[in-house]
């Protein structure tokens, strides 16, 4: 929909408010508008976003589950034929008469709906645009498990019949394959592998920021194995680009934790900093000087404590790395220590 959308600037303490008119895909409400009344947005849209998913999508011989369809991102706009956007028109003229909208118009890939009373050519507040994408067939990757053949159930001829990747599909399971998690690698053919929800422990309790921080590891690195990748990959490739993007995510885990340990120490001194820049005549450079310092010891101790958590966690998968991670964020506090 075609809505007024409020941006701000903030300069020398003062905030100047800017209007665009924007296409925007949700409804933005006008209330918290600074000048609601030359900014008024409609409060209802007629139509809103929808996905529509095939009752069996199949990839070749497989069957897709509904995870697996939502992970293909090779999208396409569609163009409606005169006869598919005859139909459309048809069924939508009543609605939107209702909703005191012209009927729809074609350009190109979009629909327009323009608001009714509105006289012009140009866009008015209100205006609707419909378009519709469609995921296009094409070479694809996916890495996931098989579903399990179940071949205690058959006999000999039928599992010689039906040794192939398709059987699940033929056999009329749900999808040919899943995600694969090593702690529920032969589960049955009904159940979940998706990771059990586990409660979030931390030593305060039910502690918000523990369940923040588990959140976001649980959607960052996920305990499961499902990727589907647009274009046709080598297993080595697949892998290749799996673990470049595992490094990514690792290093951007942490440099924000290293950043948000800095952050957090720094302010464990701001009431000092506070309290000395309230010293008469001085308090001014006082404060400026103990910033410094504060921010100092706040990256030492960001960077000792960062290297003895990484250190702490390699100690079970490569025990030396991790050891000499410990034993360097132990010199680094012996040499701070001795100066």
């Amino acid at each position: 929909m075609y809505q007024w959308v409020e941006s701000q600037q903030t300069e020398n303490n003062q905030t100047e408010y800017f209007y665009t008119r924007k296409w925007v895909s949700h409804l933005v409400s006008s209330d918290g508008h600074r000048e609601q009344m030359l900014h008024q947005n409609p409060d209802t849209m007629p139509y809103s976003d929808a996905s529509f998913i095939g009752d069996k999508v199949e990839f070749g011989g497989y069957v897709l589950s509904s995870s697996q369809i939502e992970l293909l991102e090779n999208r396409t706009s569609v163009i409606l034929s005169k006869e598919e956007f005859s139909r459309a028109q048809s069924a939508t003229q009543s609605y939107l008469e209702g909703c005191q909208y012209e009927k729809l118009t074609q350009q190109n890939e979009v629909l327009i709906a323009k608001k009714a009373g509105q006289p012009g050519i140009s866009h008015q507040i209100g205006d609707l645009r419909i378009t519709f994408f469609k995921v296009k067939c094409g070479p694809t990757t996916i890495l996931a498990q098989q579903v399990p053949e179940a071949r205690q159930s058959l006999n000999e001829d039928d599992v010689e019949k039906h040794h192939d990747m398709s059987f699940g599909a033929k056999q009329g399971y749900s999808a040919t394959f899943r995600a694969w998690n090593p702690e529920k690698e032969r589960v049955g053919l009904k159940e979940s592998t998706l990771p059990d929800k586990r409660d979030n422990f931390s030593l305060c309790g039910c502690c918000p920021c523990a369940k923040v921080v588990n959140m976001m590891f649980e959607s960052g690195l996920p305990e499961v194995i499902e990727e589907v990748i647009a274009e046709p990959l080598k297993k080595e490739e697949v892998f290749e680009k799996l673990e470049q993007s595992n490094n990514t995510r690792t290093n951007l885990f942490r440099f924000l934790g290293f950043f948000l340990l800095f952050f957090g120490i720094l302010l464990l001194f701001s009431p000092l900093i506070a309290l000395v820049s309230w010293i008469p005549l001085v308090g001014y450079l006082l404060a400026h000087g103990f910033s410094f310092i504060a921010g100092i010891l706040s990256l030492i101790l960001s960077v000792v404590f960062s290297v003895l958590t990484i250190g702490l966690a390699w100690l079970f998968y490569r025990p030396l790395l991790g050891l000499l991670l410990i034993i360097s964020a132990g010199l680094i506090t012996g040499l701070v220590l001795m100066h």
